[in-house]
């Protein structure tokens, strides 16, 4: 069976933590990793180039909505970028993701 994986850009350390910590916390995902990014992109008609930080943060298909509704709750960023797509893993990891989701 499939699950969902969230890729979330945030302006900082402390929002992808506090962010994907209480997603978590709330059991809406199972898990999430923090990593640093370098990203180009347009904003407002000038090329930024920033440091970011990107949450991949993994959940089952019912709660894409409910994690989908937080992370628009708690950003900061007036137009998030809040990637979503369905992925398969191997039988023992998928366990343990869904032991560790409230659906």
């Amino acid at each position: 069976m499939s699950m969902i994986m969230f890729y979330v850009t945030f302006p900082n350390r402390e929002e992808a933590d506090a962010v994907s910590k209480a997603i978590v916390t709330a059991k809406l995902a199972a898990c999430a990793n923090v990593h640093s990014i370098g990203s180009h992109y347009h904003w407002q008609e000038q090329l930024q180039n920033d440091d970011e930080w990107v949450a991949i943060i993994k959940t089952s298909h019912a709660n894409k909505g409910k994690v989908e509704s937080k992370l628009e709750e708690l950003h900061s960023y007036e137009v998030p970028c809040i990637l979503h797509w369905e992925f398969q893993c191997n039988f023992a990891y998928e366990k343990w993701l869904r032991s560790n989701i409230v659906e």
